[in-house]
């Protein structure tokens, strides 16, 4: 057995540098290996890139005759670009789709649920200061042109796309769509790279520039001062075992050498659809390319057809004795002939058949992927206007790509994942910071869960109301009608408008709302604080929104302590309600005094005797 194929002994091959105790050239050797069985794969994603964008195709002859024969049919430009109106309508509709990891923790004891929440915010904070949903529309579109979208994370717990170009994987190892071992060759700036590892400067520097391949050409390229690097990712043989490695390398260095001890890889992968076998998916392109040539070659047919047979031209009689330049198209020209007069010809237009055959062939290229010719136009069927008809029209358009949708939802959870892991690296002390509802918090690492096996993350389920805000006026009446929602707050909320979401933030229940919401929450239930209601506050709000925390804490079990305390704040909610409407009732001049109203779900006071005998006192009133 050579010595490039052997097994990588990291007790050999486990320094850095230069010398011959480096992985670089080993790895180097077997990642061309690699390079040379997925070329076909390359080539194809090439072409498919160059489709797309309606560019013109010059990879061929790069490659085997196979790929080479495969692909010399479609060569040709677009002339009409169904393809992408069919991919930019799914992009659309999927950008719609927002999936948001969550922590599941029902039925955990209250720490548990704690550290939960602290996680969630977490994960929140990451995927918002990441731009997890701008990025994801760029790993979408790779997605359907080239069969797989790829999202990384970096060592910062930063969020970014992975053109797959840039991976490369054994095919051997990906049989089974898990490989262990992945490659990553992409390009830095050479001040980024040694700004990393200015101990190797002097190799750094001395690395050739990066070659720039695209769909149309390819060279190096000294101006923008980028250089090549590669990545090895290989996965531990299995849990706690200390042979993962990554290792950097580049043209005659290794940079970087470091244990890696994740039974995951840092790329979340998405897949249009999935493939009988191996690691990349098939593209929503794929299906269309063949159908795109049929379309072409119509309309080339069409326009031959038309320059070569549409132009009108002259008949006149042999021997009519006709002078030709008297044939022009001057007025009152005079044109002397013998027998028949000549004729100036039309051709009939083409064929109806020609444009009846393009026509299916668009529409096949809707029905085959599930779009229609209407919503690539940003239009509805006539007819629909109620917000339950639009509802229900969106769900049977969704169920043709609800495999689809899966998968993504999938990525973002395998994102989740890696985002968790890269975190436990980190230290707990570090801090992730986001925006949310138009306030800023944090959420420091050592709050959230311990335990990664105590808790399993899920997909929060989306809204079934309507996406447009007519519709989903609709659908919060039909609630409203039903008894299902009845409060105005609840109701704008499920709007979820941003003009009526920050109309309502400055109006004076709102905000009384956000303050005891902050108080019953935070400071109460998280912080342990005993904090009594402010009398100049909406005192039969501070109740019910205590008595419905109680409950809610109650079920989630929260400690004592912390019920006390909100009992505490209902009770002291009650007395003081109780001695504003004393105080507010007019004097009488007989009988005996009317009883205080007291807030829906209260006992009202009733009198006791003091211990001493001196009098009677009224408690406060006390919940059922």
């Amino acid at each position: 057995m050579s010595d490039d194929r052997k097994r990588l002994d990291w007790d050999q091959y486990g320094d850095v540098g230069t010398g011959t105790d480096a992985p670089h050239q080993l790895l180097q050797d077997r990642f061309e290996r690699v390079l040379s069985r997925e070329s076909h794969r390359i080539e194809v994603d090439r072409y498919h890139y160059a489709l797309y964008s309606d560019e013109a195709y010059q990879g061929l002859g790069s490659v085997s005759p196979i790929a080479d024969a495969s692909l010399t049919r479609y060569v040709s430009r677009l002339r009409e670009p169904v393809m992408q109106r069919v991919i930019r309508t799914q992009l659309a509709k999927l950008s719609r789709q927002k999936p948001k990891p969550t922590v599941l923790t029902d039925g955990a004891d209250w720490d548990l649920q704690r550290e939960g929440e602290a996680t969630d915010r977490y994960l929140w904070a990451r995927i918002h200061d990441g731009r997890l949903y701008s990025q994801m529309q760029l790993s979408d579109l790779h997605a359907m042109v080239i069969g797989t979208g790829v999202l990384y994370v970096t060592d910062s717990c930063g969020i970014e796309v992975c053109p797959p170009d840039e991976l490369h994987i054994d095919p051997v190892d990906a049989k089974h769509g898990k490989p262990r071992t992945i490659y990553r060759r992409y390009t830095l700036a050479r001040d980024v790279l040694l700004a990393k590892f200015p101990k190797y400067e002097e190799e750094i520097v001395a690395l050739p520039p990066a070659q720039y391949e695209d769909v149309s050409n390819s060279g190096a390229s000294d101006d923008a001062d980028m250089v090549t690097v590669i990545g090895m990712w290989m996965l531990p043989s299995m849990e706690d075992a200390d042979d993962g490695r990554y290792v950097l390398f580049a043209d005659g260095v290794t940079l970087e050498n470091v244990c890696y001890e994740s039974m995951r890889h840092r790329f979340a992968i998405f897949r249009y659809h999935l493939a009988p076998k191996g690691f990349w998916g098939i593209g929503l392109l794929q299906g269309l390319v063949a159908l795109q040539a049929e379309l072409n070659v119509s309309w080339a047919s069409r326009q031959e057809a038309m320059r070569t047979l549409s132009a009108p031209f002259v008949v006149m009689e042999r021997g009519s004795q006709i002078v030709k330049t008297h044939m022009s198209d001057g007025i009152g020209r005079i044109v002397e002939h013998n027998g028949p007069p000549p004729q100036i010809v039309v051709p009939g237009p083409i064929s109806p058949v020609m444009f009846e055959h393009s026509d299916r062939v668009r529409a096949a290229m809707f029905t085959s992927t599930g779009v229609s010719e209407l919503a690539a136009s940003a239009q509805t069927p006539a007819g629909l206007e109620s917000g339950k008809a639009l509802r229900t029209y969106a769900d049977i358009v969704d169920q043709g790509i609800a495999d689809v949708i899966a998968r993504r939802e999938e990525q973002v959870l395998q994102l989740a994942e890696i985002i968790l892991d890269v975190a436990e690296t980190l230290g707990p002390s570090h801090v992730a910071r986001a925006v949310e509802a138009g306030k800023l918090f944090s959420v420091r690492w050592s709050e959230t869960v311990s335990d990664r096996d105590a808790v399993r993350l899920r997909i929060q389920p989306a809204s079934s109301l309507s996406q447009d805000l007519a519709g989903k006026l609709q659908d919060v009446g039909d609630m409203r009608d039903l008894g299902i929602v009845t409060d105005p707050a609840s109701m704008a909320e499920l709007l979820g408008n941003p003009d009526l979401r920050a109309a309502s933030s400055r109006s004076l229940p709102e905000r009384m709302r956000a303050a005891i919401e902050f108080v019953l929450e935070h400071r109460i239930l998280r912080r342990g604080e005993p904090v009594m209601p402010d009398p100049q506050w909406d005192l039969l709000l501070c109740a019910r929104m205590g008595q419905a925390t109680l409950l809610d804490a109650t079920n989630r079990g929260a400690p004592e302590d912390r019920l006390d305390l909100l009992r505490g704040w209902t009770k002291e909610c009650a007395a003081m309600l109780a001695e504003t409407q004393v105080a507010a009732q007019p004097p009488t001049a007989e009988g005996p005094p009317v009883a205080p109203m007291t807030p829906e779900g209260m006992v009202p006071p009733t009198p006791a005797v003091a211990p001493d005998g001196a009098g009677d006192m009224a408690p406060a009133p006390v919940m059922q």
